[in-house]
């Protein structure tokens, strides 16, 4: 389901809560945080913003969850 939550900015950096989630031709990253699932477009931004800042940490791309 669609919700607004808040999050840290830690939280969304920490690698252990970052994920990917596959379609047929397509990935984008995933956000998993305080048992909600953020992906999509708006992952994909906060994925560009944090590498553009500097502050993504390494994260391992290989770990997918199902499309929410």
């Amino acid at each position: 389901t669609d919700e607004a939550f808040r999050a840290p900015v830690a939280d969304l950096l920490d690698p252990e809560n970052r994920r990917t989630v596959r379609g047929p031709g397509w990935a984008t990253p995933a956000f998993v945080v305080a048992g909600h699932v953020v992906w999509g477009f708006t992952a994909l931004v906060l994925d560009r913003l944090f590498d553009e800042l500097g502050w993504t940490e390494p994260w391992d791309r290989s770990r997918e969850i199902p499309r929410p």
